[in-house]
């Protein structure tokens, strides 16, 4: 029940370089709170288990931490294990960001996840920067009430614009 904002490096305070991911959405929605540990396991074959998870919801308040030292180049691999009770049908909003730096603007996120109801479960989408570019969905959907392995690989290449981000959903993480 505790806000994950104030423990050690986890931060909501946008303002941060490198970290500004906090943001109730839409702004206007009132009370707006910081997203909360709960004490609720959560545990992939192979991949490991926690004794406590992180409350994700609409009306919350992103915490973020810095990743030290910078990612500049090469490839970046970030790993989540989701147990989701709902997702939203319609307009779908980033809960996971990775920012490149700045305020966390949307030209300062490098990519984001989201997740769409698809009826009987759920689909994962991935986008590359602002809000505005295309969102790329999983053909295949996703049980609710389930831990769902996501495994995302962020390949930094040298020149402008031309970055791959890949969505890995439940893979055999010990292959």
């Amino acid at each position: 029940g505790q806000e994950l904002n104030g423990q050690g490096v986890w931060t909501n305070n946008s303002a941060s370089p490198n970290v500004g991911i906090g943001a109730c959405l839409p702004p206007t929605v009132d009370p707006c709170s910081n997203a909360k540990i709960l004490n609720q396991a959560i545990s992939y074959l192979n991949f490991g288990n926690a004794t406590k998870s992180l409350e994700i919801a609409p009306i919350k308040d992103g915490v973020a931490r810095a990743i030290t030292p910078m990612v500049t180049s090469g490839d970046l691999y970030v790993a989540v294990v989701l147990n989701l009770s709902s997702a939203p049908a319609t307009s779908p909003s980033d809960f996971f960001r990775i920012n490149n730096g700045g305020n966390g603007t949307g030209s300062e996120v490098a990519f984001r996840m989201l997740v769409q109801d698809a009826g009987f479960g759920y689909k994962v989408g991935i986008r590359k920067g602002a809000s505005s570019n295309t969102t790329a969905f999983t053909t295949d959907l996703y049980n609710y009430n389930e831990n769902v392995l996501i495994v995302l690989k962020y390949a930094q290449l040298a020149g402008a614009n031309d970055d791959v981000l890949n969505v890995y959903v439940n893979p055999d993480f010990a292959a």
